[in-house]
């Protein structure tokens, strides 16, 4: 330690249990301080003392933490990477400015930072470049007996050429980098930077991405008559008075407030602050800062105006609507004057609204999914249970059955709790298999109730039974080899040997095994859906002719309506018919069968 102190320009940064876990991040909460002359470990002392702020530890209970020491970096550019921007949308996207990271990374030197998109289709070699708008940047130099960071304000902030854009050999190295931890942390990450004078590239940290937009979708376009257009940042839609930032007058601020300012600052970011305020609109600022990243995690909206920003701030004091979402399916930000929450609310599409949170129901059992005993001894309780058995084997797709997960794998990976949720997908995934198994032995026993013999249409369902046992069988080799392959890549670690776009391409194949289906060849059985549709079909088309072959009912026409009467059995020796005579005329006088006979 003695040798830190002066020698060489260091930084001591936190490394708190909590801090930039899956699912939250905590990033700007905790300091990291460059060693600025004096004993280091009163720097220390500095980072750990931030571990006790009000933000980071709001009852007052303290998460233990570790200190990193670091080389300081002398950088000509620093900046941080996400490698993803939304659900939709695996962009890789660089954001620097010259100097040290500190002037993008904290997002409140009102800066918008230089900007590389790399499109992974494309490759890194086809990357596009936006200069951005930078008014000061920050230097190392050295004191007395150590170093500090020094903010150099620049006479012209707008870069319109291409002075500041990487070489593509850096650009390549930093697209390979970020590939490499996302199969490391098999998740988005977020990775700071460092490029010293001679063009060496250093990572400093990588952290999780624990938000991303895209899962808020709307039935509509966005309205002709805005107040502003900007570039979205934190996805969300808030209605409240349009208030220009001032630090003085933070208490008067209206609750629910859209809060206007040419860029953040730290009193706006404050706990008590953070929740009163509905939404923001900077200027300038960035996507990838620590701002940014404290907007989603707190879910409040921001959105960048740019050169609009004057326009809006132009309305200070009036009722306005902010919103960043998906509209008919391409991303948009916007204010209008007034109140447009009600039209929000009713054009939101309910499929994109899902939670971080695990809501699953119970588990079926095995024995919830197979017949009790003597259920194929009749027709009636035979077709009851197979008609039960399809809804059953229906829930495991529904929303909150636990493999709708599958379905954005990830939002899966970003979760604090995905070894746990993969844990309860596996288990939902074998009773399903389990339950679409016992449905379809359910469907062969339902058959045998017309004889070893019986009719030609239910000859022929009988005799597809082992082409379709054959599918079957095949794809729950699938399934499970899929299943297996995503739980183990997940717990593998330094061993995975794939990306992480191959184990998202993994569980997108493993849910079209599930839950895809094709009516016209679901025959062909390719998923479990498919397999329930076929039996689904087969088994009430199988109805008539099983119950008559059966000795178990009777059919009967009247009225351009066919009647399938079952019988059953009260006592010993007595049958009943199911069907009432009262039951025709209500039939007859259902809206259905008007219907049917005025179109007939």
């Amino acid at each position: 330690m003695d040798r830190l102190s002066g020698s060489q320009p260091v930084i001591v940064r936190s490394s708190g249990i909590n801090e930039d876990n899956y699912g939250d991040a905590q990033a700007g909460k905790y300091l990291s301080v460059i060693q600025a002359g004096g004993d280091v470990f009163r720097t220390c002392l500095m980072v750990m003392a931030s571990g006790y702020r009000p933000e980071v530890c709001p009852e007052g209970i303290p998460q233990p933490m570790a200190l990193i020491i670091q080389q300081c970096i002398d950088c000509r550019y620093g900046g941080v990477v996400m490698s993803f921007q939304s659900f939709q949308d695996d962009t890789i996207r660089i954001e620097y400015t010259r100097g040290q990271p500190r002037g993008i990374v904290a997002g409140q030197s009102g800066n918008t930072p230089h900007r590389i998109n790399i499109c992974r289709k494309e490759g890194a070699e086809n990357f596009q470049y936006f200069p951005g708008k930078v008014s000061s940047h920050f230097v190392l130099h050295k004191n007395n007996d150590g170093y500090l960071e020094t903010e150099i304000y620049d006479a012209d902030a707008q870069s319109d050429d291409s002075v500041h854009k990487l070489s593509d050999h850096l650009v390549a190295k930093l697209s390979q980098a970020v590939t490499e931890l996302e199969k490391l942390l098999l998740c988005p990450v977020d990775v700071e930077f460092a490029i010293d004078h001679l063009g060496n590239l250093f990572l400093l940290q990588v952290r999780p991405v624990t938000r991303l937009s895209g899962g808020m979708d709307f039935a509509m376009p966005i309205p002709k008559k805005t107040l502003a257009i900007g570039e979205g940042v934190s996805e969300g839609h808030c209605t409240g008075t349009l208030w220009l930032a001032e630090e003085q007058a933070a208490d008067s601020m209206p609750e629910g407030a859209i809060v206007l300012a040419h860029h953040a600052a730290d009193w706006m970011l404050e706990p008590e602050f953070l929740k009163r305020a509905g939404g923001f609109v900077f200027a300038e600022g960035g996507f990838n800062d620590h701002v940014a990243i404290l907007m989603k995690q707190a879910g409040k909206t921001l959105m960048l105006a740019g050169g609009q920003f004057a326009v809006v701030a132009a309305q200070v004091g009036q009722q306005a609507t902010l919103a960043f979402a998906r509209f008919k399916g391409e991303p948009g930000a916007f204010v209008v004057v007034g109140d447009f929450s009600g039209e929000l609310a009713s054009r939101r599409s309910l499929s994109s609204a899902f939670s971080d949170v695990s809501l699953l129901r119970a588990v079926p059992s095995r024995d919830d999914l197979s017949p009790p005993e003597g259920t194929f001894l009749n027709v009636a309780s035979g077709f009851q249970w197979l008609t039960d058995q399809n809804a059953r084997l229906l829930a495991f797709f529904a929303s909150g059955g636990g493999l709708d997960y599958l379905a954005n794998p990830i939002k899966l990976s970003m979760s604090p709790q995905r070894s746990e949720l993969l844990a309860e997908i596996r288990v939902r995934v074998n009773r399903l298999v389990q339950g679409a198994e016992a449905f379809l032995d359910g469907y062969h026993a339902f058959l045998l109730l017309a004889g070893k013999t019986g009719a030609y249409e239910v000859r022929s369902l009988r005799d597809e039974i082992p082409t379709l046992s054959n599918r079957f069988e095949a794809l729950k080799q699938t399934i499970r080899s899929s299943l297996e392959a995503i739980i183990l890549l997940l717990d593998d670690g330094k061993n995975r040997q794939i990306t992480f776009h191959q184990w998202l391409t993994a569980c997108q194949q493993l849910q079209s095994s599930l839950q895809a289906l094709n009516p016209k060849e679901a025959e062909q059985v390719r998923s479990v859906h498919e397999l329930i549709f076929a039996l689904h079909w087969r088994f009430v088309d199988a109805l008539a002719p099983i119950t008559q072959l059966s000795g178990q009912g009777k059919l009967s026409k009247e009225n351009k309506i066919t009647y399938l009467d079952y019988t059953t059995q009260r006592n010993p020796g007595e049958k009943v018919p199911l069907l009432r005579p009262s039951s025709k005329p209500l039939i007859e006088k259902s809206e259905l069968f008007r219907d049917c006979r005025q179109s007939g």
